[in-house]
């Protein structure tokens, strides 16, 4: 059975500094959606003025369109006279496929560089964030239901025999080595407490 996640710690200022990190990690990815969500915004706001230019372009080239063919009714001129007018109503036509083509292409764009926005800019400080909460958090977790089995406490104690600092355990005895091949209680209960101090658990008895 897997040991239960501790994802905090007991000690006061370990508690507070991961809560501390968790709150910026939190404060972080709301800042890119954020600015994901402006990023979207402005887009469609530049999208929407190319369907303007679409509507307002394809609105003269059919009046042009439509006053040409009034003027071709004229007799001798009217072809001569629409003529210009046909030209500039393609021209306008032109115009008015260039803007839907703009909106199309930046409204489409839109969600895609938001999200890529909010990616590029949480992912990096978000996952080593996670990475460590979750190392602590199986850690602290492991050593903890440790400490309540057959043996736990030994084994606390040879951790910290093999991982703290030296001047960690001469301050505990002079001689550790000496102290725990004689088997000594007290301090393999010193050593099963630094361990768990380390990682800013309580100690208490097996």
């Amino acid at each position: 059975m897997p040991s239960p996640l501790r994802p905090y710690a007991q000690s006061p200022v370990r508690l507070m500094l991961q809560v501390v990190a968790d709150l910026l990690a939190v404060a972080w990815t709301a800042a890119w959606i954020w600015i994901a969500v402006a990023v979207h915004a402005g887009l469609a706001t530049l999208g929407s003025a190319g369907f303007r230019l679409r509507d307002g372009a394809g609105g003269i080239a059919s009046g042009l369109g439509h006053a040409g063919s009034e003027v071709r009714r004229t007799p001798l001129v009217g072809d001569a006279l629409a003529a210009p007018l046909g030209s500039a109503g393609s021209a306008a036509g032109t115009v008015a496929d260039a803007g839907q083509q703009f909106g199309d292409r930046l409204t489409g764009a839109a969600l895609p560089v938001a999200v890529a926005v909010a990616i590029a800019g949480a992912v990096p400080f978000v996952l080593p964030w996670l990475a460590a909460r979750w190392r602590y958090a199986r850690r602290a977790g492991a050593t903890a239901a440790l400490l309540g089995q057959p043996g736990g406490q030994r084994l606390l104690a040879l951790r910290a025999m093999a991982g703290r600092p030296a001047p960690r355990l001469l301050a505990i005895d002079p001689d550790p080595v000496a102290a725990w091949e004689r088997g000594d209680p007290q301090l393999t209960a010193a050593l099963a407490a630094l361990e768990l101090r380390a990682l800013g658990l309580r100690p208490t008895s097996p």
